[in-house]
C-alpha cells in the first residue's frame, strides 16, 4: 500500500491511526472489555483504517510507478483508485479477513472450552489466587 500513496496521505494516515488507536482504546475501557495489551486497537483498529486508506489516498499514478498491471492503461477501467474500486477491493478484503480470523478463533476457543477449559474456576478468581505455572 506505501508505494501507492504521496507523503501527504501518509502523514494523514498516521495522525489518524492514531486517533483510531486512541478511541478504540478509550471504547474497550468504556465497554469494559478486558484487553491489557491492547491489541485490538493496535491491530484490529489501527489495521482496518490503514487498509482502507490505501483506498481512499492511493492514486493511479503511483500505481503505475510501482508496476501494478493495467494502472497505465487508458481504459475507463484501469483507474481502480481514482473511480473507488480500489476502496472496495480494500474493504472486502477487511471482510475477509475479520470472517477468517473469527472462524479460527472461534474454533480454537470452542475447541479449548470444552477439552481443556479456559478460565480458571470461580473461587481461585475471586480470592486473585491464580498462578500461571497452575493455569
Amino acid at each position: 500500500g506505501v508505494e501507492v500513496i504521496e507523503m501527504w496521505g501518509a502523514m494523514i494516515i498516521g495522525i489518524v491511526a492514531a486517533l483510531v488507536y486512541v478511541g478504540a482504546s478509550k471504547a474497550l475501557v468504556h465497554f469494559k472489555i478486558d484487553d491489557v495489551v491492547d491489541a485490538f486497537p493496535v491491530h484490529a483498529a489501527a489495521g482496518i483504517w490503514g487498509t482502507l486508506a490505501v483506498g481512499i489516498f492511493g492514486n493511479d499514478h503511483n500505481a503505475s510507478i510501482a508496476g501494478y498491471v493495467g494502472s497505465s492503461n487508458p481504459s475507463a477501467h484501469s483507474h481502480p483508485f481514482r473511480t473507488g474500486e480500489q476502496f472496495g477491493v480494500q474493504l472486502v478484503g477487511i471482510i475477509c479477513i475479520v470472517a477468517w480470523t473469527a472462524f479460527w478463533a472461534a474454533l480454537v476457543f470452542f475447541g479449548l472450552k470444552f477439552t481443556v477449559g479456559i478460565r480458571v474456576p470461580d473461587e481461585k478468581e475471586e480470592k486473585g489466587d491464580v498462578e500461571v505455572s497452575e493455569v
